[in-house]
Protein backbone atom coordinates (compact mmCIF):
# COMPACT_ATOMS: atom_id res chain seq x y z
CA UNK A 1 0.00 0.00 0.00
CA UNK A 2 2.90 2.24 0.45
CA UNK A 3 3.74 2.06 -2.71
CA UNK A 4 0.72 3.42 -4.00
CA UNK A 5 0.51 6.33 -2.00
CA UNK A 6 4.36 7.30 -2.30
CA UNK A 7 3.07 7.58 -6.54
CA UNK A 8 -0.17 9.40 -5.65
CA UNK A 9 2.27 12.10 -3.18
CA UNK A 10 4.46 12.20 -6.20
CA UNK A 11 1.57 14.10 -7.61
CA UNK A 12 0.97 16.73 -5.08
CA UNK A 13 3.38 18.91 -3.31
CA UNK A 14 3.68 17.22 -0.07
CA UNK A 15 6.86 15.96 0.98
CA UNK A 16 7.44 12.06 0.78
CA UNK A 17 6.84 11.48 -2.63
CA UNK A 18 8.87 9.93 -5.55
CA UNK A 19 10.63 12.39 -7.90
CA UNK A 20 8.59 13.07 -10.99
CA UNK A 21 11.97 12.70 -13.26
CA UNK A 22 12.44 9.17 -11.94
CA UNK A 23 8.26 8.52 -12.55
CA UNK A 24 8.88 9.82 -15.87
CA UNK A 25 11.88 7.71 -16.83
CA UNK A 26 10.68 4.83 -15.54
CA UNK A 27 7.63 5.34 -17.62
CA UNK A 28 9.57 5.49 -20.79
CA UNK A 29 11.54 2.57 -20.02
CA UNK A 30 8.24 0.87 -19.47
CA UNK A 31 6.94 1.75 -22.23
CA UNK A 32 9.54 1.30 -24.22
CA UNK A 33 9.53 -2.64 -23.35
CA UNK A 34 5.70 -2.51 -23.90
CA UNK A 35 6.16 -1.65 -27.65
CA UNK A 36 9.12 -3.12 -28.31
CA UNK A 37 7.99 -6.39 -27.65
CA UNK A 38 4.41 -6.12 -28.31
CA UNK A 39 3.84 -3.85 -31.30
CA UNK A 40 6.80 -3.34 -33.19
CA UNK A 41 8.70 -5.59 -35.80
CA UNK A 42 11.62 -6.85 -34.48
CA UNK A 43 13.67 -4.75 -37.07
CA UNK A 44 12.72 -2.14 -35.72
CA UNK A 45 13.08 -2.18 -32.20
CA UNK A 46 16.40 -1.26 -31.21
CA UNK A 47 15.65 2.26 -32.66
CA UNK A 48 12.73 2.34 -30.50
CA UNK A 49 14.35 1.29 -27.10
CA UNK A 50 17.38 3.86 -27.83
CA UNK A 51 14.49 6.81 -28.39
CA UNK A 52 12.93 5.94 -25.02
CA UNK A 53 16.37 5.70 -23.35
CA UNK A 54 17.39 9.26 -24.73
CA UNK A 55 14.03 10.51 -23.01
CA UNK A 56 14.73 8.10 -20.00
CA UNK A 57 18.36 10.11 -20.12
CA UNK A 58 16.95 13.56 -20.15
CA UNK A 59 13.89 13.03 -17.52
CA UNK A 60 17.22 12.36 -15.10
CA UNK A 61 18.99 15.02 -16.58
CA UNK A 62 21.82 12.61 -17.49
CA UNK A 63 21.58 14.74 -20.88
CA UNK A 64 20.02 18.24 -21.10
CA UNK A 65 18.45 19.12 -24.02
CA UNK A 66 21.08 21.92 -25.51
CA UNK A 67 23.59 19.12 -25.31
CA UNK A 68 21.04 17.06 -27.09
CA UNK A 69 20.26 19.84 -29.90
CA UNK A 70 24.19 20.71 -30.39
CA UNK A 71 25.11 16.77 -30.75
CA UNK A 72 22.15 15.86 -33.39
CA UNK A 73 23.49 19.57 -35.54
CA UNK A 74 26.73 18.21 -34.94
CA UNK A 75 25.80 14.69 -36.13
CA UNK A 76 24.06 15.93 -39.18
CA UNK A 77 26.75 18.25 -40.55
CA UNK A 78 24.82 21.36 -40.42
CA UNK A 79 26.92 22.92 -37.91
CA UNK A 80 30.79 22.96 -37.91
CA UNK A 81 33.05 22.46 -34.46
CA UNK A 82 35.27 25.64 -34.44
CA UNK A 83 38.14 25.72 -32.05
CA UNK A 84 38.70 29.62 -31.71
CA UNK A 85 42.42 30.43 -30.31
CA UNK A 86 42.44 33.56 -28.38
CA UNK A 87 45.83 35.66 -26.96
CA UNK A 88 45.47 36.60 -23.37
CA UNK A 89 46.87 40.33 -23.12
CA UNK A 90 48.13 41.81 -19.55
CA UNK A 91 46.73 44.43 -18.83
CA UNK A 92 49.87 47.18 -16.95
Amino acid sequence: MSFINDIFKSFSNDPGGWSGRKISAATGVITAVYIGVRLLPESDRIYAVYAFLMFSSVCLGLVTIPELIKFLSLRSGSMTKETKIEEKTEVK
